[in-house]
């Protein structure tokens, strides 16, 4: 039997803060109003304190979870997408949603619905989600 989640431990959010505190503020020039919402977006949840589990890829081993690349067929993190932002891998925001959302349909699959992570991924998608609606109404309101 696997051994179910993972804990952040303090010292790993410290790092990831102080990681995060060093970058100056991404440059958003060259994409689309929508792109730069989403990048603005994506800052939001990166910096809120329960985004330290989704910034950068899970790497199993550090974790000691070596089951997960099993178990979580399409993994997906904050970084991974600033990246598809800006190398304009995404032709819609709706392919941006889909991959936001992927992050917290993994943290549940692989945690269970009740683990400290998936908590957190659940706090994280309300905050997506309302501002994605935000920035889904002028699209709609457009056509």
């Amino acid at each position: 039997e696997r051994q179910k989640g993972w804990k952040l431990e303090h010292n790993q959010t410290n790092n990831m803060s102080r990681r995060r505190s060093k970058r100056s503020t991404p440059s958003y020039s060259g994409l689309t109003s929508e792109f730069q919402e989403c990048m603005e977006i994506l800052t939001t949840l990166k910096s809120h304190p329960c985004g330290g589990p989704f910034l950068y890829p899970v790497d199993p081993i550090a974790l000691k979870i070596p089951d997960y690349p099993r178990v979580i067929t399409s993994p997906m993190d904050l970084q991974t997408i600033e990246m598809k932002i800006k190398n304009g891998t995404y032709s819609d925001t709706t392919e941006f949603a889909a991959d936001v959302r992927q992050i917290w349909i993994n943290a549940e699959k692989y945690n269970g619905p009740v683990h400290e992570v998936t908590l957190m991924a659940k706090q994280l998608g309300q905050i997506f989600e309302k501002s994605y609606s935000d920035l889904e109404k002028p699209a709609k309101k457009s056509k």
